[in-house]
Formats: C-alpha cells, sequence, structure tokens
C-alpha cells in the first residue's frame, strides 16, 4: 500500500511472529531486505522501503517470494496482476 508522496509497505499476514527481516524478491529481477513488524493498529507485519522498482518489476514478473533467514517463506503468483499494479502505480504517482 502507499499514498501519493509516501514510501511503498508491504504487509504480510500470519507468517511472521514479532520483529523480522525479510527479502522481497521478484523471479531474478529484483530483491530488497526490509525490516518489519507488527502494525499495532490492524496486527499485519508491515514493510517499509520497498522501493518504486520492486513494483515496475512486478508488473513484468512471475512470482513475488517473500522470505526470512530462518526459512519462513511465502511466494505469491503475479500472473495478470500487471494491469492492476500498473494502475496502483499511477494512482500513487498522482501526488495527491
Amino acid at each position: 500500500m502507499a499514498s501519493p508522496g509516501k514510501d511503498l509497505i508491504g504487509y504480510v499476514d500470519g507468517l511472521f511472529q514479532g520483529d523480522v527481516s525479510a527479502t522481497w524478491k521478484v523471479d531474478d529481477k529484483i530483491s530488497r531486505v526490509s525490516e518489519g513488524g507488527v502494525n499495532d493498529y490492524f496486527g499485519w507485519h508491515e514493510f517499509g522501503d520497498l522501493g518504486g522498482e520492486m513494483l515496475t518489476a512486478m508488473t513484468t514478473g512471475q512470482q513475488l517470494t517473500i522470505s526470512t533467514p530462518a526459512g519462513k517463506r511465502i511466494a505469491v503468483g503475479l500472473r495478470g496482476a500487471s494491469a492492476a499494479i500498473t494502475s496502483f502505480q499511477h494512482c500513487v504517482g498522482k501526488g495527491g
């Protein structure tokens, strides 16, 4: 999720406990390590500083993988997500 002019925040629900470092990776195109913690309001783990390049890679990628050094891992297929991600990028890029 994001707001115009703000950083991109990714979230994962139900996989991690406490503060965690996770690698977000799209195919073999891009990866980024982000520190995450439990959101006080929603209860999910949120990860900041993912960068717009991650979204751009997702528009042509096949799979987003989020993993920790401890071996916890989730993979999300990106097939068919290009139009929605591009629309999201456009909305966030409007700047308010």
